[in-house]
C-alpha cells in the first residue's frame, strides 16, 4: 500500500479507485439490460405503429409522439449504449491510475452530456432513467478524486499499489555436461569417500 500524508488522502484513493470501478461496471450493466432494451422497444413500437396497430397510434397521439420521433428514442439509445460501454470499459481499466485521471473525468462528462441529451429524447415518451444519470455523476466524483490525488503526487502512476505476486524467476536450464566430464565427477566424488573411508579406518 502506497504512504500518504494522512487517513483523508487515503480514503480519496480508495474510494476514487472502487467508485469508478463499480460505476464501470454498473454503466456496462445498464448499457446491455437497460438502454439496449429501451432501444429495442422503441423501434418495436415504430414498427407496430407503421403496420397500423390502432391502440400504439392512438396511445402515441395521447403523448403527442410519431413514428419518426419513437424510431429517433431508438436510434439515439442505441448509440447512448455504445457510449456506455466505452466508458465502462474505460472506467474499469483506468480505475486506479492516477496518471489517466483526466482522461476518465473527460470520459464521465461525455457520457453525462450524453445521458442528459436522451433522458431528454425521452422525456415525450416517459422514459426516464434514474441510473444512467447517477453512475455518471459518481464516475465523475470519483475521477475527480483520483485527479487531486495526481497533483499531490504527479510522480505516482497508480492509486492503490496494484499486488505485484512474486514471480519465481526461471532457473536457466542447466548445461548438459560432456561425459568426460561426468566421469571425472563421478571419480572425485568416489575419491572423496574412499578417503572418509579410509581416515574412520585409521581412527579405529
Amino acid at each position: 500500500m502506497y504512504k500518504y500524508k494522512d487517513q483523508k488522502e487515503m480514503r480519496m484513493a480508495i474510494n476514487g479507485r472502487m467508485i469508478s470501478l463499480i460505476a464501470g461496471v454498473m454503466t456496462g450493466t445498464t448499457a446491455l439490460f437497460t438502454t439496449v432494451r429501451y432501444a429495442m422497444s422503441a423501434f418495436q413500437i415504430a414498427s407496430q405503429a407503421a403496420g397500423g396497430n390502432q391502440d400504439l397510434l392512438a396511445q402515441m397521439e395521447e403523448v403527442g409522439a410519431s413514428i419518426g420521433y419513437m424510431r429517433v428514442l431508438g436510434v439515439a439509445m442505441i448509440l447512448a449504449a455504445i457510449v456506455e460501454v466505452f466508458a465502462a470499459i474505460m472506467s474499469v481499466r483506468l480505475c486506479n491510475r492516477l496518471d489517466k485521471a483526466s482522461v476518465l473525468m473527460k470520459t464521465a462528462i461525455a457520457l453525462l452530456v450524453v445521458e442528459v441529451i436522451v433522458q431528454l429524447i425521452g422525456l415525450k415518451a416517459g422514459v426516464f432513467m434514474l441510473n444512467n444519470l447517477i453512475m455518471p455523476c459518481c464516475l465523475l466524483w470519483s475521477s475527480w478524486q483520483l485527479k487531486k490525488l495526481f497533483k499531490i503526487y504527479p510522480d505516482r502512476k497508480f492509486a492503490v499499489e496494484p499486488n505485484v505476486r512474486n514471480k519465481k524467476k526461471k532457473e536457466e536450464p542447466a548445461q548438459k555436461k560432456s561425459i568426460a566430464e561426468r566421469a571425472k565427477l563421478q571419480a572425485k566424488e568416489e575419491i572423496s569417500v574412499e578417503e572418509e573411508n579410509t581416515e574412520e579406518n585409521m581412527e579405529q
